[in-house]
C-alpha cells in the first residue's frame, strides 16, 4: 500500500495586507495574535478555539477541513461565508504564516 502526500497551498502568492485585515477583523479576538487559540476571548467560550498555525502547517491537517470550518463553522465557531470569500480565507491563512514567520 502506497501512501500520497497532499501538497499544501503555497500561500506566498497570498495577499498579506488583506489577510491581517481580515484577520484582526474576524479571527483575533478567538483565535490570538499568532493564531494559536488563546485570543481574549478564548477563556470565555465553552470550548477552545483551534490552533489555526498548528492545522496549518501540521501533514496530518487537511486544508479543505480548515476552509470548510471558516465557511460554514462548527463546534462554536460561527460561520464566516457569508463574510469572506476563498480568496479572504486564502489571505488569512497566508497572514496566520508569516507572522508566525517573523
Amino acid at each position: 500500500m502506497a501512501f500520497t502526500m497532499l501538497e499544501k497551498t503555497d500561500y506566498t502568492t497570498a495577499d498579506i495586507s488583506n489577510g491581517k485585515e481580515k484577520y484582526l477583523t474576524y479571527c483575533l479576538s478567538c483565535h490570538g495574535d499568532l493564531g494559536y487559540g488563546d485570543g481574549i476571548a478564548a477563556a470565555s467560550l465553552p470550548e477552545k478555539p483551534s490552533n489555526i498555525y498548528k492545522g496549518l502547517t501540521s501533514p496530518f491537517e487537511f486544508e479543505s477541513e480548515l476552509y470548510s470550518t471558516v465557511m460554514n463553522g462548527n463546534e462554536g465557531m460561527p460561520a464566516w461565508g457569508a463574510v469572506l470569500s476563498a480568496d479572504d480565507i486564502r489571505d488569512i491563512f497566508g497572514y496566520i504564516i508569516d507572522v508566525n514567520n517573523i
